[in-house]
């Protein structure tokens, strides 16, 4: 009974610790919407962001009549001036650093996906799995504080009718 009890605290220490974002993210720019504060919205794509710990989590959907294609090869996360190769849902984490290629996002339709750095990635000789790193250095919630006001910019090239489209989206930590 005492080891039941022990690990039902544990288990609950961790959900409170890391089963909630404590991220609280503003889309700072290109414009957003205020009733939606992490939504970029245009004539062709709306993107909504979640952002967790470790990852930026969104939603593209093609609101034009052709395909869009997502090049994940020169996709981005730029953190405190370092550019970082990104990966992304469905590239296995032992193949973080290779080629990957471009999700099609079809005319009419949406692409969930998440954005986390190559470098966050990690085996752990410890816990004999793979991790991720914070976006923002937070030691177990303890300098959250310290990173209010800093900013990541992510950086998704989009091709549209074979033109280039990169808009960088700056996310501001607001607490």
């Amino acid at each position: 009974m005492k080891y039941f009890l022990l690990w039902a605290i544990l288990l609950i220490d961790l959900y409170c610790c890391y089963g909630q974002s404590k991220y609280k993210f503003l889309l700072q720019s290109p414009e957003f919407s205020v009733a939606d504060p992490l939504t970029y919205n245009d004539e062709k794509i709306k993107i909504d962001f979640y952002i967790d710990r470790s990852a930026i989590n969104f939603i593209v959907t093609n609101k034009t009549k052709v395909p869009i294609k997502l090049i994940w090869d020169e996709a981005s996360i730029v953190i405190d001036g370092k550019a970082e190769k990104v990966t992304h849902k469905g590239i296995k984490n032992l193949d973080k650093g290779a080629s990957q290629p471009a999700s099609v996002i079809p005319p009419k339709s949406a692409l969930s996906d998440l954005a986390i750095p190559s470098e966050n990635v990690y085996w752990s000789s410890t816990f004999k799995d793979w991790n991720y790193r914070p976006l923002l250095p937070d030691h177990n919630g303890r300098d959250l504080e310290q990173n209010k006001g800093k900013t990541i910019s992510m950086f998704l090239p989009l091709k549209i009718n074979s033109k280039m489209c990169i808009t960088p989206l700056n996310l501001k930590y607001m607490a």
